[in-house]
């Protein structure tokens, strides 16, 4: 469960069950069996690489359409994710824009979900520039209507992906040199909870419609 007073939007969910989307039904669970450990397995990051690579075009036509839900949102894009939240109405094409993801079998949480996992592996190998390019393409399919500075960015990744969840220190915040520095924390509530979020598996049937 995500915990009390959270949610995950209906719109960010796959829509249906079918051969299109049963890759990041499949990625969904495998994650389930031992979230902890995701991250640490080779062959589950190398999956998540290979669906993201497949369904790059579509996670951006994605990223053109998500701002439906969350424009009037924006700069509290947040607060979709909260119980109490209410929208006000549903955009006129959201009809459309689940049947478009029924097509294409696009499933935008799960996506966010293997950005996670590259994000992980890419800072244990001290990729930051290449893992914040990853965080950046998270919060657009999360709904995030303007980009953020680069130095929040490098600020939310290096907090929120730059431990493992063995409590050491990884390789990327050694040559980053940032262990030690005292950089500020992650400013932006999206991605704060967008790392809540993707702790909490399955994610598929927590969507509410």
């Amino acid at each position: 469960s995500c915990g009390a007073g959270f949610r995950v939007p209906f719109w960010l969910g796959c829509t249906g069950q079918t051969e299109n989307n049963k890759d990041w039904r499949a990625l969904d669970g495998s994650v389930s069996a031992a979230p902890s450990l995701a991250a640490f397995n080779r062959s589950l990051v190398e999956t998540a690489d290979r669906l993201l690579l497949r369904d790059s075009r579509t996670a951006l036509e994605w990223c053109k359409r998500v701002g439906a839900f969350t424009w009037a949102s924006r700069g509290v894009e947040h607060q979709v994710f909260e119980d109490e939240f209410e929208q006000e109405a549903r955009p006129a094409n959201w009809i459309a824009i689940e049947n478009w993801k029924l097509d294409s079998g696009f499933c935008p949480v799960v996506y966010a979900l293997a950005l996670s996992l590259r994000i992980s592996a890419r800072m244990r190998l001290g990729l930051v520039n290449s893992a914040g390019e990853d965080l950046k393409l998270m919060r657009a399919v999360l709904g995030g209507c303007e980009d953020l500075s680069n130095a929040v960015n490098e600020a939310c990744v290096l907090e929120l992906w730059l431990e493992t969840r063995e409590g050491s220190e990884t390789l990327g915040c050694q040559q980053s040199g940032m262990c030690t520095t005292g950089a500020s924390g992650c400013e932006d509530q999206l991605l704060r909870y967008a790392a809540r979020l993707l702790q909490s598996t399955p994610l598929v049937s927590q969507s509410q419609t």
